[in-house]
C-alpha cells in the first residue's frame, strides 16, 4: 500500500458544522449511509450559536407576513397538495448518533457567510478531522478551514449558490429554468479559493416548489458519501490531482444573492403556470401525444441524418412505438421496438420486418413479462443473439437469448439484482464488455440523471465490476442511453437522451475519449432536436445499421371524434 492511500482500517474522521440539533431528512439519511460505511464515522457536531440573534417580534413577523403573503400561503397549500412516502425536507433530530461529540461556537450573525475565527478552529483541532460537511443555511469561512485535513466541503444549488435547504428548487421552477443545479465545494485555505469537487444538473419539475426540492435533495444524498468514497480509496495525493485537473477554470456566481420572492413575483408565476395548466387541458381533450417510428435507407453504409426526410412508420391511435434497434438478416431489416397499448399501461417487445425496398410487415409481439419492458438492446456473443429490455420495474438487468429468430426469446441470465436501472447499453471495446446505464439510487430521485459504467471480460456473468468515476455522468442533459454506442471514423460516439426540457426531448451525441478501467471522459459532437417537423415534440433513440436508420419521435395527432 502507497502512502498516498490511507489505511483501510481506519475510517475517516467527519464532523458536521449545523445551525441547530434538528436536520433534513436527506441530510440525516446520509449521515446513517456515513456512519454505516466502512470507511467514515461522523465524530463531532459543531453547532453555530449566533451572539445577536433575537427571537423574532410580533411586528417583525407581521412585516415578513406583508412581504412574503402570497409566498406562505402557496407554500402551505403545496404542503398540503404534494405529499411524500419519503419527504426529503421532513426534520430529524441528530441526537441519537452514537458516539459523537457535540460543541457549541459562538458567532455574529451574517446574511450569507459566517466567519469563524482562530480561536474557534483551535476548538475543532482536537477532534483530528478529516472533512467538515457544511449542512448549514449559510456559508461557513475563515480559520475553519483549517480545522479538518481536507477543509470544508460545501453543497450549494443553483447558479445563485444558495445554501441550506430554504430556497432549494424554488427560483428555477419560477423562472421555468429546464434545470436545477447542485454544486459539493471545497475549501481548504484561508484565501476564500474554492474548489469544485462535484456538479449534478436535474431536470427542474415545474409543477412545484416541493416536487422539485424533493427531487434533488435525494439525490443530494448519495453525492458527498460517494466522494468521501472516492478520497477514502484513492489517497489525498491521487484524489487531489483529478480535482485540480477539472478545476482549470474558475467557479463563477452569476445570479444575485438569493432572495424570498415577492408578492408580485409570486403572483406572476402562479398566474402563468395555472394558465398553462388550463391551456394543457383543453389541449388533451382535442389532442394526444405519440411515439412513432421513422426510417430511412442510406445508399452507402453511413448512418443517414436528414431526418425530415424519412418514413413514418405509424402505429394504431391505441398504443405507441418507441425504442427502435435494428438487426439485419438475409438482406431483411428487423426492427425491435417497444409497444404500449395505452389501457394496459405495460410495454413489451414486438419486432417489425423490412426489406431492403421499404416494404412493411406487421408488427409482432416477442417478449412479454407480467412486468414493464422497452429499450430492447440487441447483442450478439459468440455467434448467438441476446437481448437486453430494460426490466427496472422488476429491479433488474436481465439479459435473454434468442431461441427461434426473431420471435422467441428465453431468459438467460439476471445480471444485476435489486437495481433500478433503464436503458442499459453494452459496448465491446479492447476486448472489454463495456456496460452503460442509468441508475436510480434512492427513490425520491429521478432516473434519468446519472450515468454508471460497469465493465467485464464476460457478458454472461454477475460479476461485473463498478468503474470508480461513477456516476460517470451526473447531467440530466447527457446521461441516459439513447441506442447503441457505435464508431465512425475511429472514434467512439454514444447516444444519449437529453431529458432536462422533459423526459426525451431531444439526443445528444457524445464522443467518447477516454474508456478506460479507471477513466471515462466524453465531450459533445452534436445535438438533434425534434424541430424538423411542427408536430413533433421529443425524439430519444438512434440506431442504424448497414444502409438502414431509425429513430423515434413523439407526434401530436388530433384526437378521434364521435
Amino acid at each position: 500500500m502507497s502512502q498516498n492511500t490511507m489505511n483501510m482500517y481506519e475510517k475517516m474522521k467527519i464532523g458536521l458544522i449545523v445551525d441547530g440539533l434538528e436536520i433534513s431528512n436527506w441530510a440525516y439519511e446520509m449521515i446513517q449511509i456515513l456512519n454505516n460505511s466502512n470507511y467514515s464515522k461522523v465524530v463531532l457536531i459543531v453547532r453555530k450559536d449566533y451572539i445577536d440573534e433575537q427571537k423574532p417580534t410580533f411586528f417583525s413577523k407581521l412585516n415578513k407576513l406583508r412581504k412574503q403573503f402570497v409566498l406562505i400561503i402557496y407554500s402551505k397549500f403545496e404542503s398540503i397538495f404534494y405529499r411524500f412516502k419519503r419527504d426529503a425536507m421532513e426534520l430529524k433530530n441528530l441526537s441519537d448518533i452514537n458516539n459523537c461529540s457535540s460543541i457549541s461556537i459562538r458567532l455574529k450573525k451574517s446574511e450569507y457567510t459566517d466567519f469563524f475565527n482562530e480561536k474557534d478552529s483551535n476548538r475543532i483541532m482536537p477532534y483530528d478531522l478529516d472533512i467538515l460537511l457544511n449542512l448549514s443555511q449559510n456559508d461557513s469561512r475563515g480559520e475553519i478551514v483549517k480545522s479538518a485535513k481536507y477543509g470544508v466541503w460545501t453543497l450549494c444549488f443553483g447558479t445563485q449558490g444558495v445554501y441550506g435547504s430554504g430556497l432549494i428548487g424554488v427560483w428555477e421552477v419560477i423562472k421555468n429554468k429546464d434545470v436545477s443545479i447542485v454544486y459539493l465545494k471545497l475549501n481548504r485555505d484561508t484565501k476564500d479559493r474554492e474548489l469544485l469537487l462535484f456538479k449534478s444538473f436535474s431536470s427542474t419539475d415545474s409543477k412545484s416548489f416541493r416536487k422539485n426540492a424533493n427531487n434533488i435533495l435525494w439525490k443530494t444524498k448519495n453525492i458527498i458519501p460517494r466522494k468521501i468514497q472516492e478520497l477514502y480509496i484513492k489517497g489525498g495525493k491521487e484524489f487531489f490531482q483529478r480535482v485540480h485537473k477539472n478545476n482549470k477554470l474558475p467557479i463563477f456566481v452569476f445570479d444575485k444573492n438569493p432572495n424570498s420572492p415577492s408578492n408580485i413575483q409570486m403572483l406572476k408565476f402562479i398566474i402563468s403556470k395555472y394558465s398553462m395548466y388550463l391551456i394543457g387541458k383543453i389541449r388533451l381533450k382535442l389532442y394526444f401525444k405519440q411515439w412513432i417510428l421513422l426510417v430511412k435507407f442510406n445508399e452507402t453504409n453511413l448512418i443517414s441524418n436528414s431526418f425530415f426526410n424519412f418514413k413514418r412508420l405509424i402505429p394504431p391511435k391505441d398504443r405507441f412505438w418507441a425504442d427502435p434497434f435494428i438487426l439485419e438478416r438475409q438482406n431483411s431489416y428487423f426492427i425491435f421496438f417497444e409497444e404500449l397499448i395505452y389501457s394496459e399501461d405495460k410495454g413489451k417487445i414486438s419486432v417489425i420486418e423490412m426489406n431492403s425496398n421499404g416494404i412493411v410487415k406487421e408488427p409482432v409481439v416477442v417478449l412479454e413479462r407480467n412486468y414493464h419492458l422497452s429499450y430492447p438492446f440487441l447483442i450478439e456473443y459468440c455467434e448467438e443473439l441476446y437481448m437486453i429490455p430494460e426490466t427496472a420495474e422488476n429491479n433488474s438487468i436481465e439479459i435473454y437469448k434468442c431461441i427461434d429468430f426473431p420471435v422467441s426469446w428465453k431468459l438467460q441470465k439476471v445480471l444485476f439484482k435489486n437495481i433500478k436501472a433503464v436503458d442499459t447499453t453494452v459496448f465491446r471495446h479492447d476486448n472489454v464488455y463495456w456496460l452503460f446505464t442509468n441508475i436510480k439510487e434512492d427513490s425520491g430521485a429521478s432516473q434519468h440523471d446519472e450515468l454508471f459504467l460497469f465493465y467485464s471480460d464476460k457478458l454472461l456473468t454477475e460479476n461485473w465490476v463498478p468503474h470508480p468515476m461513477n456516476p460517470i455522468v451526473s447531467d440530466v442533459r447527457f446521461a441516459r442511453p439513447a441506442g447503441n454506442i457505435f464508431c465512425f471514423e475511429d472514434r467512439i460516439f454514444r447516444p444519449s437522451q437529453n431529458c432536462a426540457k422533459h423526459y426525451g426531448h431531444g439526443i445528444e451525441v457524445r464522443e467518447v475519449i477516454e474508456l478506460t478501467k479507471t477513466s471515462y471522459s466524453e465531450k459533445n459532437a452534436q445535438s438533434i432536436y425534434p424541430n424538423w417537423n411542427d408536430d413533433l415534440t421529443s425524439t430519444h433513440t438512434l440506431n442504424w445499421s448497414n444502409k438502414l436508420t431509425v429513430i423515434d419521435a413523439m407526434i401530436i395527432r388530433r384526437k378521434t371524434m364521435f
